[in-house]
């Protein structure tokens, strides 16, 4: 018998093509939920209802909660490496070259925005079960850390240009800039009212000098 050339070999398992797009609208839906309630407070019931499917067709894709919690970062993380990528990419070449543009076309919500980002939601949940669970630990760090090497690139590159002096340790500037939003946003969210996003041109226009004088 002849094989069904319509058959794809995916995660160890025999998928129809189409099937695909089922696994895309549970991963989507799974972001938008867990982004809104939060991963504990998040339930396989209504994720299945917002992509329109059968809870058990999430389980014919992930194992549990868990599972489909891990390839929703993924794809957030995935989302935002490849903004990040697309927005440096189109940022007009500058006589200065500054590398603060840079950071802040990375950031994961403009001056419009009126709350965090699904992608910054889901950061913090991340972050959060990787302090909670050591299992989940273990596969959430190399997420966070895919992200954390952008900025730290931006870092390097501004470094090699005379634009951040080079005694600063590239990969504690990365972090703090990367922690910056990711803080803002747990603050946002908890209720604090969020600053002005104007107001914080003076304010990395003076860190970006400071790094550029050295110590």
């Amino acid at each position: 018998m002849a094989s069904d050339r319509r058959i794809v070999r995916i995660d160890g398992r025999d998928r129809r093509p189409w099937a695909l797009k089922t696994r895309e609208l549970i991963l989507k839906a799974a972001v938008e939920e867990i982004a809104e309630r939060g991963f504990d407070r998040a339930r396989l019931v209504d994720i299945a209802k917002r992509a329109d499917v059968t809870v058990g067709s999430i389980y014919t894709w992930y194992r549990d909660k868990a599972d489909l919690f891990t390839a929703a970062l993924d794809l957030a993380v995935e989302e935002q490496r490849s903004q990040n990528e697309s927005a440096l990419a189109s940022l007009p070449n500058r006589d200065d070259g500054h590398w603060l543009w840079k950071i802040a076309v990375m950031v994961p919500r403009g001056t419009s925005d009126q709350s965090p980002s699904a992608a910054q939601r889901l950061l913090i949940e991340a972050t959060y079960a990787a302090w909670q669970n050591e299992e989940s630990r273990a596969t959430i760090l190399p997420r966070l850390q895919s992200l954390l090497l952008q900025y730290q690139a931006v870092v390097l590159e501004a470094q090699r240009d005379g634009q951040i002096a080079a005694e600063f340790d590239a990969e504690l500037i990365a972090f703090m800039l990367m922690a910056l939003p990711i803080g803002l946003s747990a603050l946002d969210l908890a209720g604090l009212s969020r600053p002005d996003a104007h107001h914080w041109l003076a304010v990395y226009q003076a860190f970006g000098l400071a790094l550029e004088k050295g110590i």
